[in-house]
């Protein structure tokens, strides 16, 4: 073959050119294809499709490595590999041309990718993997380490910088510094160091390798998002198909001056934050002003008594879901039972079972409001406050909707909006937009659950030092828990824990009595290992139920105390020896520090359960020689604290699960709780005012729409509905901590425009940013561990004291009687209280006396509001621990927060100011 191309003066490159070329060499562009006879087209289709013995790209593999391929190397006709710059047709060593068609070729084809990948608006990771598979795939390549070819390591997915998500993170970098408009990702980022208060120099570090977008188009951006969403709230608040519920909160920061002079004095910075969220399930009627204002002038509320406020609260219902909590202690903590927490979930999440009335799982969209620079304590202020959030929402003097607005918060919140309402009633020349008619006020819950576990600790937890195993103080100093810090106003998750996991182990010893064995776990799993059948849920919900009722309501305290037995299965402990005198003695030399005896006083009693004293001197409570005690003291104080941990806990769950119909029933049977505490009489107006506004003055469409809408749910995600109070806490302190750093005003345009409504933003981002990253479970909160320790402590000091065992005449002289908060609470609404809060509360409406509490109630201890707090300066006002809870199989789990968001703005600027990322950005 070769002598024959000789014999024509062709080389091998003429033959190969001549055999492979598609078009004849005359007419340019248009040039005619090449005529070849059948026989020369079938054998090059065959090769070039592969179907030979040897393959096009075997070929180009031999020039490849070829010898004669390598370039020269004399400086004169050397040429570089991998060449970009030259054309690969100009290449002339094959090796050189091979490498430089290669990356020329990838080159084009990611040129072509990012220009179609900017087109797109979808996730990241979805349009880079659609539009430039390439580039994604060579990065990727880079990327991934290589693989270990010693068996002991197999291959696996890489957990630290996942390959993928590395590539996807440079590419994003690439594309935004390609071209601007491809900035979904950085533009994400640059958002989470907003969030995140991240230093200067790593915005400018960041926008300057095209990590992140700059300051200044990161504040455009924000701000024009602020101005869509200030629209949008506009939109629906005068969209007559839609309803919106508002929530209001104070918010203070204390601007502490670096150099103190004259005239730069420390200040408390005011104001007010709120936010909207669209209604569920939303029915015209329910926003029915007219009908809403012809229920209140009924009057109805003047027919309240005590009786009907019985009638109102499910007890059948409170006491079904008291027993699943009973069951629920035993399936978590006995491992042979974990079998049966599908069931106890399902019972939970069943309406006419463990649920009242249960909220679909579903996103509340929710839409912050820019807060305002004014003290919702003061009236003028809070009316402008009031007239400021329903102009964001569309409503003006001169054009409003006529119909109702729910607008709630925390109890000072609720209080001052009743007053302001009554005090602007008394003014009929005005209109009905100027008199706030459209505002009605609603209570939300968290706050209400705080007051009530405030009020645990104030009624059950005395002194860390008290020697009586039914108070919470000799618990939590058994398991090295601290006391309070101040009692009139508790630290929530942390003491939350704490008094939880007190009822947890004290309902674990009265199942270990009724099994009669001394170590449950080993009781269920002897069963197994005897193959023995271990009780159904049925039976063990009906056992529940039995413990309930002896070891957790009213009446079995009043047994106990009485020494009731016939009626009650308690299992009888050895005889009670009472302290000896030289205990008592040397106890009485012991001065507590703890908290309880600082907030603590001590109120009118009614009863001996009612009674309580002041634990200054402890000997001087001896029990009377003429008439000796036949009951068990310390067995009903525990009866007492563990009911009313069941109903705190109760309604901490049902929060979580959506289920308000719960939450309602818990509030309404905790407003007897408040009144009897003798610290909480506030919240005993609040409730009532509450169930007065639901029951009796609004229509059931409004009732309904209402507690379907009470509680949120941000996330969208099974079990994460939250109080909208404490929603709103959240985001205050996003705000105190933005303002805190920037030195301003809570009417700042920076705050007003840009933080205040991107909040809830910031906050999902912050959240989600993780999870994407496949760090969902590392976000930035602690864990709540293993409490097993603690567990097996408290149940050995139960066990040693017979805590659940009747014993005849016990007592500790030197305790304080703790009081029944219920009975008490029913005996003060029956002796007056009820009909003096009804004469107030009609007289208010009529202009008359403002208060929502009985005329004659004698000054509370009230817990400090939100701007009294007692906590040292720099500490959250309404937290001392941040966190959150979740229900994780049907267990109430806490996470602490560990970190905080470092800030340094005050370095960035006060205003916007600064180079936009490209021309295209500032014209934007």
């Amino acid at each position: 073959m070769l002598a024959q191309l000789d014999e024509i003066h062709w080389t091998i490159a003429d033959f190969l050119y001549t055999l492979f070329r598609t078009r004849t060499e005359q007419g340019g562009p248009r040039a005619a294809a090449v005529a070849r006879d059948k026989h020369l087209e079938t054998s090059l289709s065959h090769f070039l499709c592969g179907r030979t013995s040897h393959t096009p790209i075997e070929i180009i593999q031999l020039w490849h490595d070829h010898p004669f391929s390598y370039p020269a190397t004399t400086a004169e006709h050397s040429e570089a590999l991998y060449s970009f710059d030259k054309p690969y047709l100009e290449v002339k060593h094959a090796r050189a041309a091979i490498t430089s068609m290669a990356v020329q070729l990838c080159e084009r084809r990611m040129l072509e990718e990012v220009r179609q990948a900017v087109r797109g608006l979808s996730m990241v990771g979805r349009i880079l993997e659609r539009h430039q598979p390439l580039a994604l795939r060579l990065l990727t390549s880079i990327a991934t380490p290589r693989a270990r070819s010693d068996s002991k390591y197999p291959a696996a997915e890489r957990q630290q910088r996942p390959p993928r998500l590395v590539a996807i993170e440079a590419l994003s970098t690439l594309d935004f510094s390609h071209t601007s408009h491809a900035r979904l990702l950085p533009a994400a980022r640059s958002i989470m160091h907003f969030a995140c208060s991240a230093s200067h120099v790593l915005w400018r570090s960041g926008s300057r390798t095209g990590h992140t977008q700059s300051w200044s188009t990161t504040y455009g951006m924000l701000r024009d998002l602020a101005k869509q969403d200030a629209a949008e709230i506009v939109k629906l608040g005068q969209d007559e198909t839609k309803w919106i519920v508002g929530r209001a909160d104070n918010v203070q920061q204390h601007h502490k001056q670096r150099e103190r002079r004259i005239g730069r004095e420390n200040v408390m910075r005011v104001g007010v934050a709120g936010t909207v969220a669209e209604v569920e399930d939303f029915v015209q009627e329910a926003a029915d002003l007219d009908d809403k204002v012809h229920r209140i002038n009924a009057g109805v509320r003047k027919n309240l008594t005590v009786e009907k406020l019985f009638d109102m609260v499910d007890f059948a219902h409170l006491a079904e879901v008291a027993a699943l909590q009973w069951l629920q202690t035993l399936v978590n903590h006995v491992p042979s039972l974990a079998c049966y927490k599908r069931d106890l979930i399902s019972a939970y999440n069943t309406e006419g079972d463990g649920a009242k009335l249960k909220i679909p799982t579903r996103r509340t969209r929710i839409h912050p409001l820019a807060p305002v620079a004014k003290n919702e304590a003061v009236t003028t202020e809070l009316r402008d406050t009031m007239v400021e959030f329903l102009g964001q929402l569309g409503q003006h003097e001169d054009s409003y909707m006529r119909r109702v607005i729910l607008f709630g918060g925390d109890g000072l919140t609720f209080e001052n909006l009743i007053k302001l309402k009554n005090y602007l009633r008394a003014a009929p020349e005005t209109s009905e937009f100027q008199r706030l008619e459209l505002v009605t006020p609603f209570l939300e819950t968290w706050h209400t659950e705080l007051t009530f576990l405030t009020a645990i600790y104030q009624t059950h937890f005395e002194s860390s030092l008290t020697p009586d195993p039914s108070k919470l103080g000799h618990s939590s100093t058994k398991i090295d828990q601290k006391a309070p810090a101040n009692l009139k106003k508790v630290d929530y998750y942390k003491d939350c824990w704490t008094a939880y996991k007190v009822l947890d182990v004290r309902q674990l010893d009265c199942w270990r009595l009724h099994f009669s064995c001394d170590d449950l776990e080993e009781y269920f799993s002897g069963l197994q290992r005897a193959q023995k059948q271990i009780p159904t849920f049925y039976d063990l919900r009906k056992i529940a139920r039995t413990l309930n009722r002896m070891y957790a309501t009213t009446h079995a305290a009043e047994d106990a105390l009485r020494g009731k037995t016939q009626r009650r299965a308690w299992r009888h402990g050895s005889p009670w020896v009472p302290p000896s005198t030289q205990l008592t003695s040397s106890t009485d030399t012991v001065t507590s520090k703890s908290a309880a005896d600082k907030g603590t006083r001590t109120p009118s009693t009614r009863t001996q359960l009612a009674s309580t004293v002041k634990p200054v001197k402890r000997a001087t409570m001896p029990i009377p020689q003429d008439a000796p005690f036949e009951g068990d003291r310390v067995l009903a104080q525990s009866i007492l604290l563990m009911r009313d941990t069941i109903m705190s806990r109760a309604m901490a769950e049902a929060v979580t699960r959506g289920d308000i119909g719960t939450v309602y029933e818990c509030m309404k049977w905790m407003m007897f709780c408040f009144e009897g505490s003798g610290h909480h009489s506030k919240y005993t107006g609040y409730v009532l005012e509450m169930i007065c506004n639901l029951e009796l003055e609004s229509s059931p469409a409004l009732r309904d729409v209402f507690l379907r809408n009470w509680l949120v749910n941000p996330s969208g995600e099974a079990n994460g509905h939250q109080e909208g109070d404490l929603m709103q806490e959240h985001y205050n302190r996003i705000l105190e901590e933005f303002i805190e750093r920037r030195s301003m005003e809570w009417d700042d345009p920076f705050l007003r425009e840009v933080v205040a409504p991107n909040v809830h933003h910031l906050t999902a981002l912050k959240n989600a940013w993780g999870t994407g990253q496949g760090l969902a479970e590392r976000r930035g909160k602690h864990p709540e561990p293993h409490s097993r320790p603690e567990v097996r402590i408290l149940l050995g000091e139960y066990n040693r004291s017979e805590l659940h065992s009747f014993r005849r005449g016990r007592t500790f002289p030197q305790s304080s009687h703790t009081k029944d908060m219920f009975s008490v609470g029913v005996g003060n609404l029956q002796d007056g209280k009820l009909s003096r809060w009804i004469f107030n509360s009609l007289r208010a409406q009529e202009g008359g006396s403002n208060s929502l509490h009985a005329e004659d109630d004698e000054p509370d201890d009230e817990e400090p509001e939100d701007g009294d707090s007692e906590y040292p300066e720099g500490t959250s006002r309404w937290l001392a621990t941040r966190g959150q809870r979740h229900l994780i199989d049907g267990e109430l789990v806490f996470e602490i927060e560990t970190e905080t968001l470092g800030t340094q703005w005050e370095e960035i600027g006060e205003d916007a100011a600064g180079a936009y990322d490209s021309e295209e950005d500032a014209e934007l």
